[in-house]
């Protein structure tokens, strides 16, 4: 499956395989990432990313794995393990970005909306503040689908539409002093206060909940089950064909007594998301 690189290459295939052939860098002419698009520039293909990240992790994994040597020693087996699972988060931030580039070129009118909807992919990251334990960071990405459920309510400047949200978190990296742990989560708990503004600019707060599993403890000592709880103030900025937000979070990380110990985790969060609110075509208020 895995191309020679010989004369008859073109230069853009030549391009993708500067370590030479039968590397993990190698990429095959019909998984290019401008195959992703049906036609340039005008349309995004899904199935096209599905077949490029499922593609190439098959091929990566198919060839037989080099002894990682330096200078003729060995490397003992949990760097080499280590290297595949950092490999492996590489291989999701790819996917993420893709999919968030191609959205952007797809996505129709965003709008908030009475009765209407809101998808988004978003991702942030942030560092540990006083208050639990320190010398932590994290990163996090996810999908976020929500229901405007109410029209405008409250008067003057706090007038606004409330919105419940769930959030899939595939990935949740948290950067410890003894190790790195990788996880999952799921927010089932998103309630959103949409300020309605008459401009593109769209204020909001938010508290949320979820679950965190992770495969080591967070933070050590502790358990690999947790429970998150979060505050934000943000904003949505929206555009023709898309709207981009911004928010500063203050998570909160336990196990909420499930372990002997329990030292929590705070933390204070960037998140940068692109999104689209749809639904039932009224006029924005």
């Amino acid at each position: 499956m895995v191309r020679q690189c010989g004369a008859a290459e073109t230069a853009s295939q030549s391009f993708f395989r500067p370590f030479g052939a039968g590397s993990r860098f190698t990429i095959y002419p019909r998984l290019a990432p401008w195959a992703l698009f049906s036609r340039p520039l005008r349309g995004f293909s899904w199935a096209a990313l599905l077949h490029f990240v499922l593609v190439s992790k098959v091929a990566t994994q198919s060839r037989a794995p080099a002894p990682d040597r330096h200078h003729g020693i060995v490397l003992p087996d949990r760097f080499r393990y280590r290297g595949e699972r950092m490999r492996t988060l590489l291989d999701i931030v790819l996917a993420f970005v893709v999919l968030v580039f191609g959205a952007s070129l797809s996505w129709g009118q965003a709008r908030v909306e009475d009765g209407g909807h809101e998808i988004q992919l978003w991702t942030g990251g942030g560092y540990s503040v006083p208050g639990g334990t320190s010398n932590t960071g994290v990163w996090n990405a996810g999908l976020r689908y929500g229901w405007i459920l109410t029209r405008p309510h409250l008067p003057g400047f706090l007038k606004g539409r409330f919105e419940y949200a769930l959030d899939a978190v595939p990935v949740f990296v948290v950067f410890q002093p003894a190790n790195t742990a990788f996880g999952a989560g799921f927010n089932p708990l998103n309630l959103k206060w949409n300020f309605a503004t008459r401009g593109r600019v769209v204020p909001y707060l938010e508290l949320s909940g979820g679950t965190l599993f992770t495969n080591h403890d967070v933070p050590a000592g502790t358990d690999r089950v947790n429970f998150t709880s979060a505050a934000a103030l943000g904003a949505h900025f929206l555009g023709e064909s898309r709207n981009w937000s911004i928010e500063l979070r203050y998570m909160h990380i336990s196990n909420a007594g499930l372990g002997d110990l329990n030292p929590g985790l705070n933390t204070v969060q960037v998140r940068l998301g692109i999104g689209k609110f749809f639904g039932s075509g009224k006029a924005k208020k």
